[in-house]
């Protein structure tokens, strides 16, 4: 009985023995540094840079009109959709940046927001964004621009009540000019080269 005793114990030694060996010989493989191949001392191969996204004429076409846009104020009449509604209300709208503000919504606690631009086939650009005030309240915009005029549809649903729908109209507002000075979209005319005789 002893000698089964005696053998299973050496049998355990010698399994933990050997289970110690192979940690030890782990840790020595991981701190010995080997020496570089022959490969990696050879200057690394640089992957081929990436070339920029081609952009589309959609991409353009946005892109122009988000400069055309920027920085200018259109004066609005909104018209209610039903008779119960108030009667036809006054706004300017404002575009700078990504951005769109109306005078009217600030008002009512609404901030300027971030639009989305689209620009169709015959070149009519598309404006369209949601607003929402710390009441709840949203108001939702689409617009549609041919040239120097706008219109669209304003859709104002509160947290309580029903929704009032607007159909608008407008012009770019063109600041006016102090005397004398040119306007930036029209450069000035070139002067006459004096004569010499």
């Amino acid at each position: 009985m002893w000698s089964q005793v005696a053998r299973r114990l050496l049998g355990i030694v010698a399994v933990c023995g050997l289970l110690v060996c192979g940690v030890e010989a782990a840790d020595k493989k991981k701190t010995t540094k080997t020496p570089a191949s022959p490969a990696s001392t050879s200057p690394a191969v640089q992957p081929a840079p990436i070339a920029p996204p081609v952009k589309s004429p959609q991409d353009h076409a946005i892109e122009a009109w988000l400069e055309k846009l920027n920085g200018t104020t259109w004066s609005l009449e909104l018209r209610p959709s039903s008779a119960k509604q108030e009667g036809p209300q006054q706004d300017t709208v404002t575009f700078e940046g990504k951005r769109v503000v109306s005078t009217l919504l600030m008002g009512e606690g609404y901030g300027g927001s971030n639009f989305t631009l689209t620009v169709g086939d015959d070149g009519t650009a598309t404006w369209e964004t949601m607003q929402a005030n710390t009441g709840g309240d949203m108001v939702f915009w689409r617009g549609e621009i041919r040239g120097e005029t706008m219109s669209g549809v304003l859709s104002k649903q509160p947290a309580l009540g029903s929704s009032l729908t607007f159909s608008f109209t407008g012009t770019i507002h063109h600041a006016s000019a102090p005397s004398g000075a040119t306007s930036s979209a029209t450069p000035p005319s070139p002067k006459a080269a004096p004569h010499s005789p």
